[in-house]
């Protein structure tokens, strides 16, 4: 039986289902949804939201300003916000730590849930390591709406809180009231993914880089593809329109620009299922496998797409951490080493930030069109009906973002704002193609991380040092060092209970106690929660 699967937090079907519904079939019965009267035109760049940024030169060739790169690849990992990652890590702006000591506990807090048991003698959660790489199930969250109530600091909201002037609560202090609960204030550390932070310690990092909206996985990456998520809030594979000018990846395409998308699960580019309605789509998808040996070869494409395994290695809760911290050194590694490295420039983000806590307030961002936003109303949401304050109109939150490539600028920050949307403008600044809308349009410019000007400070790669993942990311179980790697969590096992929710019978603690003793045979200890959960507990409840 084929093993079934949540592609990047989508409803669960098997990959020969998904491939089917979302390539094959829709290549052959598929009704792509236009505007009228664009029939008969270009599938891409129909109705430019901004022309081309070099007037005088032809719309789709190289400009010669970038030469120097002739390879862009772009690895979007998945659910952590750059304070998670790399908050603690002494470049840009970071969590707050005394005496700036990052080897101390933070000082972020947030308001902590009323309905607590510990709320009496906890009222704040403080930011804490977390003790294991190992993820909990289902948490932190996301979602729109748990998204919005991180933001606002409330499900309430009133009018004044519309204003970023004075609101009435701080901004980002919902975190623990959302969803999320208490381990949204957890971050990692260099123990814990010590690949990520040491490519962070050497190349250029932008720690105001933005989701691009306060969503989920898939509208994240439909405007890193587009622009616009043409309304989705929610990761779903049914929504087959394309936008108005199509996708960035339709314009390379149609211009002659080489592009793949290397994955090792399944493709991120489908997504936009409607592109498959070009016949040629599924010629540029391809294994992973493949990336390393083009890499090494130096017959990487133009522009590549390369996707983790999203079941393993993507970084998504409850995977272990570690294995995507060895999937980027992978990859990072077959780049620097490949026969084409002097021209390459390889950007790693994240989709959004999975509903870990992060200091800086998402900022107000250009609408991308008319699109409403589509919101699951499911029974109690909070947010239903509350239209007016949530939208398009501003960014999610932060995700840790990193270039690297022989011209990175050494020892910079980018304090510049982007959303995911930079992607395309990287692309469009050197192909030299118009903007799909309005969002792409007005982002800034992450060409500012290299310097093309300069003898290349990366070039030689023995010259800088990368630490080496402590796990093969290929990897099935999660290990956790805070519990000698003797033990790691179940869905049942790391429910939110018991720091909130009602005692159900086979539920929570007497369905996690049940489980615990007949695995281990010995009684469940600290009144009723597994080592897992307690270790986690512990850590926000410490002084």
């Amino acid at each position: 039986m084929e093993r079934r699967t949540t592609w990047m937090g989508s409803v669960a079907m098997t990959r020969r289902q998904l491939l089917a519904a979302g390539a094959v079939g829709a290549a052959s019965s598929m009704v792509v949804t236009r505007p009228a009267g664009a029939a008969s035109l270009p599938y891409a760049l129909t109705m430019p939201a901004a022309p081309a940024p070099h007037p005088n030169h032809k719309v789709g060739k190289p400009v010669p300003a970038y030469d120097q790169i002739e390879h862009i690849i772009i690895v979007m990992m998945e659910n952590h916000s750059f304070d998670n990652i790399l908050g603690s890590c002494g470049r840009g702006s970071g969590l707050t730590f005394a005496g700036g000591d990052t080897t101390t506990r933070a000082l972020d807090t947030n308001p902590n849930r009323p309905d607590d048991l510990h709320y009496a003698t906890n009222p704040e959660i403080r930011a804490f390591v977390l003790p294991t790489p190992a993820q909990m199930v289902d948490k932190p969250s996301q979602a729109w709406g748990a998204s919005w109530t991180q933001f606002y600091g409330t499900a309430s909201p009133t009018d004044g809180f519309l204003s970023d002037a004075s609101p009435p609560l701080p901004r980002n202090s919902g975190f623990v009231l959302s969803d999320s609960g208490q381990i949204a204030m957890g971050y990692y550390t260099e123990e814990h993914i010590p690949f990520i932070r040491s490519m962070a310690a050497t190349f250029p990092i932008a720690d105001h880089w933005f989701g691009s909206c306060m969503a989920q996985t898939y509208p994240n990456r439909r405007f890193m593809m587009a622009g616009t998520s043409l309304g989705q809030t929610w990761n779903d594979l049914t929504m087959t329109d394309l936008p108005a000018n199509g996708t960035i990846l339709q314009a390379l395409s149609e211009h002659g620009i080489s592009w793949k998308n290397y994955y090792g699960s399944l493709p991120s580019t489908l997504i936009w299922p409607g592109q498959v309605k070009d016949p040629t789509f599924l010629s540029h998808l391809t294994g992973i496998s493949q990336y390393f040996d083009d890499a090494k070869h130096g017959t990487l494409p133009s522009v590549s797409i390369v996707d983790p395994n999203f079941d393993l290695a993507s970084g998504e809760n409850a995977q272990d951490v570690q294995h995507h911290d060895a999937f980027l050194q992978k990859v990072v590694s077959a780049a620097v080493h490949g026969k084409r490295w002097d021209r390459t420039l390889l950007l790693v983000t994240y989709d959004e930030h999975g509903g870990y806590y992060d200091h800086v307030p998402p900022p107000v961002a250009p609408v991308p069109d008319a699109s409403k936003p589509q919101v699951v109303v499911k029974p109690g949401d909070v947010w239903a009906g509350k239209s007016k304050y949530v939208g398009f109109g501003r960014l999610g939150f932060r995700v840790p973002t990193i270039v690297v490539s022989p011209y990175a600028k050494a020892d910079f920050v980018s304090s510049t704002v982007f959303d995911h949307t930079a992607v395309m403008k990287l692309i469009e600044k050197k192909w030299n193609l118009p903007s799909f809308t309005p969002r792409d349009a007005a982002s800034n410019d992450p060409w500012e991380m290299v310097d093309l000007t300069s003898a290349p400070a990366f070039l030689d790669p023995t010259s800088f040092a990368l630490a080496g993942p402590t796990i093969e990311y290929q990897g099935t179980r999660a290990v956790s060092p805070a519990l000698d790697g003797r033990y790691w969590g179940t869905r049942e096992e790391t429910d939110v209970y018991p720091d909130g929710g009602p005692k159900v019978p086979g539920k929570g603690v007497p369905r996690r106690k049940q489980y615990y003793e007949k695995r281990n045979g010995t009684p469940l200890p600290l009144k009723g929660e597994t080592p897992f959960y307690a270790a986690h507990r512990a850590a926000w409840e410490a002084s």
